[in-house]
């Protein structure tokens, strides 16, 4: 939900007046507001690569869960630090800087989230746990869309209150995170990954409901260690090779990488960011309209996904 409501917040802020006139940005139509528009944009990206990154290390090192404390951590900096940005200045340095914290964060929640719901879910319902990742990506985005239409709607003025509220509000499912992932488990892989065999069955028994003792959970960490020992003797080039020894694995694996290539040159993410402008050049005239519009864009992306979920996941 981070991601989706970072995504989704700063295309509506973008087109208040209030927070152009907080920084002096001129004339909204110019070719100079557009490339700065872009480049308030961009920064959370460049952020997110890098969070992404850093994931390979990070949860290795530190474990899935602290990784995410960690990730949360710089996220609800990030978030801080763009709330509170032009105070008595018109500069947007501090907001660059608050969007690329904030973006590592999300990046790095980003890549460890997928890994960390995989090794603690059960086989049975593992594609529609990780499928309901993106179930509140679109939610954020929703959510985002819709706090940028009331804060437009019901603040009068051109008070910095209007684009201040958005910013600042982003930082509640990163608190409801934090909160969260205190109290859960480690992922029992990484545990044995570890060599900490006592502690990952105790976590794959309280994720699992049932005793350390019970037999399914004694042969489920069983096959993890067995599994690990098998990838722990193979180098990644063997590991890639093997990917792509029978056509089924290869299938799986390719399919998976072109789906997501292709779903981000559909121009998808564009949208999310800049729909009250696209909204705005069809016709849908003031402020008010064009998110609107936006927040019931959100809507139809939140219900897709569900019937995505409801008939896909598992087939």
């Amino acid at each position: 939900m981070l991601f989706g409501w970072d995504t989704g917040l700063i295309g509506g802020v973008l087109s208040m007046t209030a927070f152009q006139k907080s920084f002096n940005l001129g004339n909204s139509k110019s070719a100079a507001y557009a490339n700065l528009s872009g480049n308030i944009v961009s920064v959370l990206q460049a952020g997110c690569f890098f969070g992404a990154m850093s994931s390979f290390y990070l949860s290795d090192k530190l474990g899935r869960k602290r990784a995410l404390i960690l990730a949360d951590i710089i996220f609800l900096i990030g978030s801080v630090i763009q709330t509170t940005c032009g105070i008595n200045t018109t500069s947007l340095g501090q907001l660059y800087a608050g969007r690329v914290i904030g973006g590592f964060g999300v990046g790095l929640i980003s890549a460890v989230v997928p890994t960390y719901i995989g090794e603690n879910a059960n086989k049975e319902i593992r594609g529609r746990c990780i499928g309901t990742m993106q179930l509140f990506n679109v939610t954020g985005i929703m959510l985002s869309y819709f706090v940028n239409y009331g804060v437009n709607l019901n603040i009068p003025g051109d008070s910095a209150k209007k684009w201040r509220i958005p910013f600042a509000l982003q930082m509640l499912p990163g608190v409801l995170l934090l909160v969260g992932i205190v109290f859960q488990n480690e992922s029992p892989r990484w545990l044995v990954e570890k060599n900490r065999h006592a502690e990952a069955r105790s976590a794959l028994a309280r994720v699992r409901s049932k005793s350390w003792e019970d037999p399914s959970v004694v042969q489920e960490l069983d096959e993890i260690i067995e599994d690990f020992m098998g990838h722990e003797k193979m180098s990644l080039k063997a590991q890639l090779k093997a990917a792509c020894e029978s056509k089924r694995m290869f299938y799986q694996c390719s399919m998976a990488v072109i789906l997501m290539f292709w779903q981000q040159w559909t121009g998808t993410n564009s949208i999310n960011y800049y729909s009250p402008q696209i909204f705005a050049s069809i016709g849908l005239k003031g402020t008010s309209a064009g998110l609107f519009a936006t927040g019931i864009y959100g809507v139809v992306k939140v219900v897709l996904t569900s019937l995505g979920l409801m008939f896909m996941t598992e087939q």
